[in-house]
């Protein structure tokens, strides 16, 4: 880990900034509730297979709209499970067809140079993994820095981001 001092020097790192760490807040205990933490509010387990890119009976791709990462998907159970330790044994041990769908198909896309598979934030109540591509060539975005150029680099149209979702979709 690069201590804040030096972060705008690594060539990952992607702000021209002078780095300040905030203050830390004193804890919250216990926690408030995330969006969809009970079953009943969960809008992931509603969802109907049209508004995912792949599913079975366990797992699901999301469709996502807008992406400044083509191929970019979160992995989602479709019962609501809120982390992996809620998992029951066989889904626990199940994913791997599930994950090896955006690993193989978006790396077959021509503006990507890998894929990547991590559990990204907790806001949300249910358990997701999200996937997301390094575009080709673009070498400081390399490691875990693919999840914070999504936010500063606008949407990618509209038709290429159907056409990365229509490369999963035939894997």
């Amino acid at each position: 880990m690069t201590p804040g001092e030096r972060l705008p020097a690594d060539p990952w790192f992607l702000f021209e900034v002078d780095v300040t760490v905030k203050t830390r807040q004193p804890p919250v205990v216990p926690e408030p509730p995330r969006s969809g933490d009970s079953a009943e509010d969960c809008d992931i387990r509603t969802r109907r297979n049209p508004e995912f890119d792949w599913a079975d009976q366990t797992w699901a791709l999301l469709a996502v709209g807008d992406s400044a990462l083509p191929g970019a998907v979160p992995l989602v159970t479709r019962d609501h499970h809120g982390s992996r330790t809620d998992l029951p044994d066989p889904v626990l041990v199940a994913p791997g067809p599930a994950t090896a769908r955006p690993v193989r198909a978006v790396p077959a896309l021509p503006e990507v140079g890998q894929v990547q598979g991590f559990r990204r934030g907790d806001g949300s109540g249910h358990l997701h993994q999200w996937f997301p591509p390094r575009p080709l060539g673009a070498m400081q975005t390399r490691g875990s820095m693919p999840a914070m150029w999504v936010d500063p680099v606008p949407p990618l149209p509209v038709p290429q981001v159907d056409a990365a979702r229509a490369t999963q979709e035939g894997t």
